[in-house]
């Protein structure tokens, strides 16, 4: 670059002319052409560094979902195939030693035990397995036994911390379980013979006159009432029970 007052060299960086010693008129736009390039530059870094950023979290967000879905659905395989493990595992065992549960119930039933033949079958989880099948329906009205059995119970005592629930909720929860016995002597379409042999039948039938027995003695319901219970509504039935409880209890 040229002065343009005395000819001689001069860098564009130099404010002033080093020969002639006036000003250069390119210094001053180059200084601010080079400040609008510097504070471009900086504004452009900034911007990149942020959206940087974004896509760095971003990223970091969707790998962590991305990881903590992959473990869940992992954790839910390994469960669903630890269930399926121990539920054929059990199936087996049961399988080894079905004539011996199966003696044990059928002597239950002989001996018409609802409360012990639950317990037993319980305890040793045969009830909803494929190894005692065919005792489903004898397992379903000896736990509805129990549970009328148990409330009752709660509801004819004189100790207020066994009961904790009041004389119509007690009597709700007898309705319930007195009207679940009745339907499980009912056999449907998809009910397997073997649901319903002889011994079976006499049995939930033994088990349904015990819990015809009690609704009569602390309830004063009739044999036609009792019959007509799979036709009468829950809340009717409730109602009965209370009212039938309420005047057998203050005419003691």
């Amino acid at each position: 670059m040229k002065c343009e007052h005395c000819g001689m060299n001069l860098q564009i960086e130099d404010a002033f002319c080093p020969h002639c010693g006036r000003e250069n008129p390119f210094y001053k736009q180059h200084r601010a052409d080079m400040e609008a390039y510097r504070e471009d530059y900086q504004s452009t870094k900034e911007e990149v560094l942020e959206n940087a950023s974004r896509i760095s979290k971003k990223a970091v967000h969707i790998t962590v979902i991305a990881v903590l879905t992959a473990l869940c659905a992992a954790a839910l395989v390994l469960c669903l195939a630890s269930y399926d493990i121990e539920s054929a595992r059990r199936e087996l065992a049961l399988n080894r030693h079905r004539s011996e549960y199966a003696e044990t119930i059928q002597a239950y039933m002989a001996a018409e035990d609802p409360l012990e033949l639950y317990e037993y079958a319980s305890v040793n989880r045969l009830t909803y397995t494929k190894a005692m099948e065919e005792y489903s329906k004898v397992f379903s009205i000896s736990s509805h036994y129990s549970f009328f059995y148990e409330y009752l119970g709660r509801l004819i005592t004189e100790d207020d911390s066994v009961r904790y629930r009041t004389v119509e909720e007690c009597c709700e929860d007898l309705a319930k379980y007195a009207a679940y016995m009745l339907e499980d002597t009912e056999r449907r379409s998809y009910d397997k013979d073997s649901y319903f042999t002889e011994d079976k039948i006499t049995y939930m039938t033994a088990v349904t006159e015990k819990m015809s027995l009690l609704l009569q003695a602390y309830f004063g319901l009739t044999p036609e009432e009792i019959a007509k219970i799979p036709e009468t509504s829950a809340a009717r039935l409730t109602i009965m029970l209370e009212e039938g409880y309420h005047e057998n209890h203050e005419s003691k």
